[in-house]
């Protein structure tokens, strides 16, 4: 390696995957470990090991001394970081890059940021190990510098934690915004000579981005024919104006969606996961925008053009409406979106909450149904059965957010559009940041979000709108079940993601990961890392049948895998087969029959039977009350009617009143 002093931090930095065994058998280390993986409740360990098969000299033989023969891609990536910055703060001028100036939601404030230095050399950096263009499309200015703030994101993301003593000392001794927290070669050596257990997740994410970012390039290399036959009448562009990185969290190795505009004013979405499910909900939208029982009830469905390129795929890019609407538009808004909330209930759709959501052309769409068919445990109480059978666990109409306070914030997507906190206490940089404003007097983050519905004017019946979309595809499905099933079948030929642990928590999890405590080896990141072993662990001990037995190993495994992509700054991508029960971890390990039943099944039985129509009317009526009151002083007074107005239904359907209100209470994000 190439700086130096940079291969003794690798070597103290280095992860589980770059360690050989404790040769010192009196090291406390395995213990450590242990007590991190079981919550510091020792009479967990013995069932943890037999769980997972595993043994103290199989932990013993991760936590030794670095072993490789060769620099492992993290250190040279990291190498090649160090060497594309300025070597001192004398070389860092305080300027940003050629077209820097509009490059981003989130920048620097030359007056004030602390991490001013930081951001510029880490700009500069990513400049310089920018992958090669394109052969057929040239890269402006300004989206060469796009793809080079993605990098400063990203190692904002990761770094930000470890700096806050850092920052503490800068606002002690006022130092300016250029000085507060340097941002030059020698300054990170001094940080990483300090934290070397920061070395491997600096490195991961500079590696990650590099090759995500020449990947998803040469894709657009090679489809960009395709592209302009497919969504732009052959009107192919000569080159790229601007990208709009990180559009959705990191998964696979720093992967993530790009929204990219050429300069034709052509646009499209890059999506670095298979799409064949997207292809195939827009071919059941566009079915149902035929049927007859929509015409008859002025119901229109948006839809729009998706390309699954089998690995990755390209979305047709929408552009969203802002401008204020009359109550017949906001009335056709909503007759649009009953009739997809009833559709997402027909596929069990999971996660479907604002931010997946935005209106084009006076119509809702989602941006991403990957977390359609979503499966299903075993054991489900009688009410939480009957509530998977409602809006309710999807999200498209209310989702309550819990929040470190122990309130919840509704980001449902009938929610109004107003500004809403979310739970980070801490200026996460890289995440949500880039559009945060700022924190309440509560600590907790605020944000305002884009307009992803309208405004509804007073006096629009926002529930009889709704219904009258809902019901069109009951009756739409009544008149040729059979076509529609053949398209949900074909739907259920692609993999779908399930969420195991919400996206919120992963950031934290990986928050708590870089604490400066904690980075001063890579074995001590290691450590903190086997907590997320810790709930499976418990509820091992605490498993009183063999039910709650699986369930603790299965959330044993989930930890396991979990630690693999939250070391590299993923966000884990779980996969499930709807024509199965199985699941696929974020490692690649398949395992059968974890789920109950088989979401295609349970559609083909929905679209067949279109039973508990009350039921699912009384939830929706209930959930559109609660979510458009969020925000507001009556938020929570409105929420406790419709729980109420929820348990009465589930009660008539001759569920126990206790088990209602128990999986009422489970409504969460």
């Amino acid at each position: 390696m190439r700086t130096e002093g940079l291969a003794a931090i690798v070597e103290a930095g280095a992860p589980a995957q770059d360690r050989g065994p404790l040769r010192d058998r009196a090291s406390p280390r395995v213990n450590q470990w242990l007590s991190s993986a079981t919550g510091d409740h020792d009479e967990g360990i013995e069932p943890l090991l037999a769980a997972l098969g595993w043994s103290r000299d199989d932990i013993a033989a991760t936590l030794g001394e670095s072993e490789f023969d060769a620099p492992p891609r993290w250190a040279l990536a990291l190498d090649d970081f160090l060497q594309a910055l300025p070597p001192t703060l004398d070389d860092l001028e305080p300027i940003s890059a050629p077209g820097a100036a509009g490059a981003s939601e989130w920048r620097p404030d030359p007056e004030r940021d602390p991490l001013l230095s930081l951001w510029n050399g880490t700009l500069l950096a990513g400049l310089a190990l920018l992958p090669d263009e394109p052969h057929r499309l040239r890269l402006s200015d300004e989206a060469r510098t796009d793809l080079a703030v993605s990098l400063v994101g990203r190692v904002l993301a990761c770094v930000v934690r470890a700096l806050e003593p850092e920052m503490v000392v800068a606002r002690a001794l006022n130092l300016p915004p250029g000085e507060a927290v340097p941002g030059d070669r020698a300054s990170w050596m001094d940080r990483l000579v300090e934290l070397p257990g920061l070395a491997h997740p600096l490195g991961s994410v500079i590696d990650s981005w590099r090759d995500s970012t020449a990947e998803m390039l040469e894709r657009l290399d090679a489809d960009i024919d395709l592209l302009a036959e497919r969504l732009w009448h052959g009107d192919r562009p000569s080159a790229v104006l601007r990208f709009s990185p990180d559009a959705g969290d990191p998964h696979q190795e720093g992967r993530s969606v790009c929204l990219i505009r050429f300069d034709g004013e052509q646009r499209v979405v890059y999506k670095p996961k298979p799409q064949a499910g997207s292809a195939a909900w827009q071919g059941l939208l566009e079915w149902c925008a035929e049927q007859p029982a929509l015409g008859t009830t002025n119901v229109e469905l948006g839809t729009r053009t998706v390309l699954d390129r089998g690995d990755y795929g390209w979305d047709q890019t929408l552009r969203k409406d802002s401008e204020p609407v009359s109550a017949a538009d906001a009335e056709r808004w909503l007759r649009s979106y009953g009739a997809l909330i009833r559709l997402l209930e027909i596929v069990e759709a999971a996660d479907m909450w604002f931010d997946n959501l935005l209106t084009s052309a006076g119509l809702p769409q989602f941006i991403d149904v990957e977390t359609v068919l979503q499966p299903r445990v075993a054991g489900m109480s009688p009410a939480a059965t009957l509530l998977a059978e409602t809006c309710a666990p999807g999200g498209a109409v209310s989702m309550r957010l819990a929040l470190p306070d122990g309130t919840f914030e509704d980001i449902g997507g009938l929610r109004p559009v107003t500004r809403l906190r979310l739970p980070f206490t801490e200026r996460i940089i890289g995440t949500l940041s880039s559009r945060t404003d700022g924190y309440g007097d509560d600590g907790m983050m605020q944000w305002t979000p884009g307009r992803w519905r309208p405004d509804v004017p007073d006096g629009v019946d926002i529930a009889a709108q709704v219904l009258i979309g809902y019901r069109s595809i009951d009756e739409a499905l009544r008149t040729d079940p059979h076509a529609a099933v053949s398209l949900v079948t074909a739907l259920a030929q692609a993999p779908c993601r399930v969420v195991l642990r919400s996206t919120f928590t992963c950031y934290v999890v990986i928050r708590e990961s870089l604490r400066p405590e904690v980075l001063t080896t890579g074995v001590d990141r290691e450590i903190a890392l086997a907590r997320l072993l810790s709930p499976g662990a418990r509820a091992l001990v605490a498993a009183d049948s063999p039910a709650r037995a699986i369930e603790a190993r299965r959330l044993l495994l989930v930890g396991a895998s979990d630690r693999h992509a939250l070391r590299r700054m993923d966000i884990p991508l779980v996969r499930h087969d709807p024509c199965s029960s199985s699941i696929t971890l974020d490692d690649g390990s398949t395992h059968p029959d974890w789920y109950e039943g088989r979401p295609r099944d349970r559609s083909i039985a929905r679209i067949l039977g279109l039973g508990l129509a009350d039921l699912r009317c009384e939830v929706l009526v209930a959930l559109i009350e609660a979510a458009t009151a969020a925000g507001g002083d009556t938020a929570q007074a409105a929420w406790e009617r419709a729980a109420e107005r929820i348990v009465a239904a589930l009660v008539a359907e001759g569920v126990d009143d206790r088990d209602a209100r128990s999986a009422i209470a489970n409504l969460r994000a």
